[in-house]
Order: C-alpha cells, then sequence, then structure tokens
C-alpha cells in the first residue's frame, strides 16, 4: 500500500488524464467526480505521503489513492494492485 502512495499526486492525476493548471503557486484541475466547468479541484503534492487534494465545488477531498480509488470507482484492494507495477512489486492482499 505504502509503494501505491509512493505514486503521488501529481503522477495520478496525469494517470487519469487531468490536465493541472497553476494559478499563482496553487495547482488546480478538472474534478474527475463530477462534472466542472472550471477547475475547482486543489492540489497539493507536498502534504503529506503522496499530496492532497480538495474539491472546492463538491467537496470531496483525500490523498493521492483516493483521488485515483474514487475517480475509478474502485475499492483500495483494486487501486493498489493497479498503481504498484507488477513487474517489479509482489503485492499480497487479503480481500
Amino acid at each position: 500500500a505504502e509503494q501505491a502512495r509512493s505514486s503521488g499526486l501529481l503522477e495520478i492525476c496525469r494517470r487519469l488524464g487531468l490536465e493541472i493548471q497553476r494559478k499563482g503557486s496553487a495547482l488546480y484541475t478538472s474534478c474527475p467526480l463530477h462534472k466542472d466547468k472550471t477547475p475547482s479541484l486543489s492540489l497539493d503534492p507536498k502534504l503529506g505521503r503522496s499530496g492532497l487534494w480538495h474539491c472546492f465545488s463538491c467537496e470531496g477531498g483525500g490523498d493521492a489513492i483516493e483521488l485515483f480509488m474514487r475517480a475509478r470507482r474502485m475499492g483500495f484492494a483494486d487501486a493498489v494492485r493497479e498503481l504498484v507495477p507488477v513487474a517489479s512489486h509482489q503485492v499480497r492482499l487479503e480481500d
């Protein structure tokens, strides 16, 4: 799980196909959890172990793996399996 968290918020945003925009010193993108006309998801890649996010429209928030899980509508174990490359890491999870 720690290996999945170490993927980092910006890398996970890229994997989700989100375009990151800089507004001053802040980073924003459109929230993948709802229809977003203007970028409302704030990204702080330096907070926490993998970065934190907060959407000002839907009030969602969390760490990088939480964003991936919610955007892909999958559970923790499936998200970890997808985020940790099988070729380089053996991850054993009990469902």
